[in-house]
């Protein structure tokens, strides 16, 4: 049977101290993590555990190891070691999930290092989830805006960009997310920079890369069907070329927004496909309907109707969120895409302006913050 896409807060999840009381959505399931903290999770949400003695480890959404073992076995390892050593043999998954492991020592959250999964966490309680509508949905908080945030995200400038919020910060006091590449320390509310560790490779770069991705396509195959955007940019034919082992599962396609004649993003993949010999499709979604915009209001403390929302809704409407998975490429994250400053040019200044933001006082207070642990980082 098709997966009911009315249902409220699928693939989401949150976590609090077991002295609440919250109201999970129906549909939800419960786990006990330690004996402070407890896990709700979407019925279609994976969650997997594992404990040795004092220390436990879960881990809440969709990830592989490419070309490796199976999640559980890895977590059954892992869970004897200690954090230094879990968040090293965390670079071996990739996916969109949240790693949470505690010891004698803490409680640490791990994101996925982009942080495809998102996480908020509370500043003063033990409250974490990956959607701050879910959680006032479920949990007794009082949210109050933070006005910096709400003048910053009414901006012309922000809706043009179509951005994400700079910084740490969100719609209400008090709730803040996880950077990509950070931890959070469930007890003192601290964030920090994960280590990065050196892998083993065995051969060139190309191929260690090319090897991974490859493995990771493979592996979410064997357990999803793949949906899959293909464009004329560099990181989406990658993905196509270290598909080609299973070109013929996967399901490629194309989001078109032009009234008028084809853009390269769609002529490429169009002449790729007929070239190679494998299905692709073009679609065009329709304006936002009423239904969607009930249904996204439902999800989201804050939307917008940006052009790609149209897309979204056609995810919704269209896929099943308990068989198909959808894999895209993230070209930003290894392209070079910031020019180098000069000598003696003011740092912060230089980040606003390649972020877009020259003049916005609220993205200046948010590098200033943001810009020392990075440069030490780097």
């Amino acid at each position: 049977m098709k997966q009911d896409n009315r249902v409220h807060h699928q693939n989401q999840f949150f976590i609090c101290d077991s002295t609440f009381q919250p109201t999970p959505p129906l549909g939800f399931s419960h786990a006990e993590f330690t004996e402070d903290l407890d896990v709700y999770y979407s019925g279609v949400l994976p969650l997997q555990q594992a404990a040795d003695g004092d220390n436990e480890i879960a881990l809440v959404g969709n990830a592989v190891i490419p070309g490796k073992s199976m999640v559980q076995q890895w977590l059954e390892e892992v869970v004897t070691e200690s954090l230094e050593d879990v968040l090293r043999r965390s670079q071996e998954l990739t996916g969109r999930y949240v790693i949470i492991y505690s010891d004698e020592e803490s409680t640490t959250v791990i994101p996925d290092a982009v942080a495809h999964k998102s996480v908020y966490y509370h500043t003063e309680y033990d409250l974490l989830t990956s959607s701050l509508k879910l959680l006032f949905d479920s949990v007794d908080v009082e949210p109050t805006k933070n006005p910096d945030v709400v003048e910053f995200m009414n901006t012309e400038q922000f809706t043009n960009n179509e951005s994400a919020v700079i910084g740490d910060k969100t719609l209400f006091r008090n709730l803040r997310c996880v950077l990509p590449n950070h931890t959070l320390d469930v007890e003192t509310k601290r964030t920090s920079r994960r280590p990065l560790f050196s892998p083993t490779v065995q051969h060139t770069p190309a191929r260690y890369i090319a090897n991974l991705v490859s493995g990771a396509m493979e592996a979410f195959n064997d357990k999803y069907n793949l949906l899959t955007p293909i464009t004329a940019g560099r990181d989406s034919r990658t993905i196509l070329v270290y598909s080609k082992d299973i070109v013929q599962d996967i399901t490629w396609y194309t989001f078109s927004d032009w009234s008028a004649g084809e853009h390269p993003d769609v002529t490429i993949p169009k002449r790729i496909a007929a070239e190679q010999d494998f299905d692709y499709s073009i679609y065009h979604p329709r304006a936002l309907d009423d239904d969607f915009r009930t249904a996204l209001n439902e999800y989201l403390c804050w939307t917008r109707g940006l052009p790609k929302t149209r897309h979204v809704q056609f995810l919704y409407n269209n896929y099943d969120v308990e068989t198909d998975i959808y894999v895209t490429g993230n070209g930003p994250i290894y392209k070079s895409n910031y020019e180098m400053p000069e000598n003696g040019t003011n740092l912060v200044q230089h980040v606003c302006d390649v972020l877009q933001y020259p003049d916005d006082t609220y993205v200046r207070s948010e590098i200033e913050e943001w810009l020392p642990g990075v440069t030490e980082y780097a």
